[in-house]
């Protein structure tokens, strides 16, 4: 497997991830003061909402057709013809039934419609097609496109306004903006061949697992503020979601890698030849000790990032970011892992992990929110990534088990806690300084894994990278 491959996609994306995050947060900011913590709440669980309505049209069309295309770039009219009606026809049928819903149980049309519209127009997005074809550049630059428009029209509308429904508003406009510019990207496909055929049925019966897993993803990443919101009421459920934007930011930057190695390790899967366990090795340990250094970082500037953004009416939620920075080496490390299971083929064990760790999220969701509220979805949170990180190390069998894998991540899980555990007894330190000091403590404790990769490196010699 091409690690260099995979570092040059990654590198484009994460360019593209980094920007837009940036512009994405200051949306979410301007938002968060105009609205403050209750009415965010309420935009929150709507926008949860709206997710898993977006999660069930795409059903794992994208991560089934990116391998796809990654392979045989031939496919790619076809099969961007196949996802676009089945993401438009699930669309219409489950907007509709919303729209039902909405109208009975006497929602706001105001605040319904224009979310519900997003929807449709998700199904007209097409980044997954430049990724699989090799055009991480215009994915980039289409996602900084979208993020730029919601600034602009938040700081215009939002900012003015200060109501639900323009953010709503904002949110339907810069997605159209997003599909419009991938479209644009897409002018150019190879051309196809009288017998590159693909059934609907065929997509379909492949992206279920990946569907499934999609639908519990959405469960334990964002179940939280629903629950929240009804549990304990819509001004902590907006104190989470801010907080909750600011780790899901970081949190991109494991998902922009994995989707980075994924066109990557189809290829190689594709080639008659395993991906090396060396290669997955090496990629999985060094997410993890990236995710534990962001985490440590999140960690010692919480409070600084609370207020800088959403201003101190807000800090309540730091002690809920700061435990909530813990999951990022699991999450890290089990996006590599989850697409190395897609790449080879291996989606059943994906449905059951995700499935487990749904409902590890909900079980424990509804038994700690009621007394512990934020800190009780965090917690949640943590048992999540871990059930997803064992499912992807049983899933990826014994060859990565003999490198020392688990004995590495668990090392860096429990130095990650640890530096974050000693933090707020240096409460009386600047963020920065303290933000500084942990992550040189966290090198000082992680640095014996150097040494193991060095011996993994050594032993993998004879696979390239």
């Amino acid at each position: 497997m091409r690690l260099r491959g995979i570092l040059g996609t990654f590198s484009t994306l994460l360019v593209g991830h980094t920007l837009g995050k940036l512009l994405g947060v200051v949306s979410s900011s301007i938002v968060g003061r105009a609205l403050g913590p209750s009415s965010l709440g309420v935009l929150g669980a709507a926008l949860t909402g709206v997710s898993y309505l977006v999660v069930i049209s795409n059903f794992g069309q994208d991560a089934t057709a990116i391998s796809l295309v990654a392979v045989r770039p031939e496919l790619s009219r076809p099969l961007r013809r196949s996802v676009l009606r089945i993401r438009l026809v699930v669309a219409a049928v489950i907007v509709s039934l919303s729209l039902v819903v909405a109208i009975t149980q006497r929602w706001s049309l105001a605040l319904v419609a224009p979310l519900l519209a997003s929807v449709l127009v998700y199904g007209l997005r097409a980044d997954w097609l430049l990724l699989g074809i090799g055009r991480p550049k215009a994915v980039a630059v289409s996602s900084i496109i979208r993020e730029l428009a919601y600034l602009l029209l938040v700081a215009g509308i939002v900012a003015r306004w200060r109501t639900v429904v323009s953010a709503a508003v904002c949110y339907l406009l810069a997605e159209l903006v997003w599909a419009g510019a991938t479209q644009i990207f897409l002018r150019r496909l190879h051309p196809q061949r009288a017998e590159d055929r693909l059934p609907t049925s065929e997509l379909l019966a492949a992206g279920w697992p990946i569907g499934v897993m999609g639908l519990m993803s959405l469960t334990y990443n964002k179940i939280d503020t629903p629950l929240l919101a009804a549990l304990r009421g819509t001004n902590e459920a907006g104190l989470y979601w801010a907080a909750y934007t600011i780790m899901f930011a970081v949190m991109g930057v494991a998902a922009v890698l994995s989707r980075s190695a994924l066109p990557e390790m189809a290829r190689t899967h594709s080639s008659s030849h395993e991906l090396t366990p060396t290669g997955i090795h090496l990629l999985v340990l060094w997410t993890a000790l990236c995710g534990g250094a962001a985490a440590v970082t999140l960690s010692g500037s919480a409070g600084l990032a609370m207020r800088a953004l959403y201003g101190p009416e807000f800090d309540p939620a730091v002690p809920a970011l700061r435990l909530l920075s813990l999951s990022l080496p699991l999450n890290f490390a089990s996006g590599i892992l989850l697409n190395y299971l897609v790449a080879s083929g291996r989606r059943g064990p994906l449905a059951i992990g995700a499935l487990l760790a749904a409902v590890a999220n909900v079980g424990l969701n509804l038994w700690l929110i009621p007394h512990e509220g934020m800190r009780g979805a965090a917690i949640a949170t943590l048992a999540s990534e871990s059930v997803l990180l064992a499912t992807g190390i049983v899933g990826a069998g014994v060859s990565l088990w003999g490198r020392m894998l688990i004995p590495s991540l668990f090392w860096i899980v429990t130095v990650t806690a640890s530096v974050a555990m000693f933090l707020p007894r240096f409460a009386a330190l600047p963020s920065l300084p303290l933000s500084l000091i942990a992550l040189i403590v966290y090198a000082a404790m992680a640095s014996p894994l150097l040494i193991l990769h060095r011996g993994v490196s050594r032993r993998g010699g004879k696979h390239r990278a």
